[in-house]
């Protein structure tokens, strides 16, 4: 019964594994969490869905993240320049972080969307089964 609740449907050597996605379809995870496709590569039942773009949710965060602190360094200058220049270049990076919030709130939200995983493709990532007999790790590359 473990190896149902898990995703995985067969016992083979000491490790539960899925074989098919029929396996997969008889998971408790195709009824609880939609993972009802089989990631042949993993031997093991994944969601039928994946994340556009990881890169895309990793460059919208780093810009987000980098155009507010710009927002805020340039109106910190802003504020405290008593001069013509200083105002000057604190409203140059406040505009130059916002186009960053501008740009990277959008990128993330597009890369964060799921898509249909494309036929074949496996999910990519390190694994790590632990059976009763043994552990495996596998990171495809």
């Amino acid at each position: 019964m473990m190896c149902v609740d898990m995703g995985r449907c067969v016992a083979q050597q000491g490790i539960c594994v899925a074989r098919s996605e029929a396996d997969c379809q008889q998971s408790t995870e195709c009824e609880t969490e939609d993972h009802c496709a089989l990631d042949s590569d993993a031997q093991r039942c994944t969601d039928s869905q994946t994340r556009r773009s990881k890169a895309g949710i990793a460059i919208g965060i780093v810009l987000t993240s980098l155009g507010g602190v710009t927002v805020l360094g340039g109106a910190m200058g802003y504020l405290i320049a008593n001069r013509d220049e200083g105002e000057r270049n604190g409203g140059i990076a406040m505009g130059l972080g916002m186009a960053g919030l501008l740009g990277g709130i959008p990128l993330t939200i597009w890369g964060a969307r799921k898509v249909d995983r494309p036929e074949g493709a496996s999910q990519a990532g390190a694994t790590l089964s632990v059976g009763p007999t043994g552990a495996s790790f596998r990171l495809p590359f």
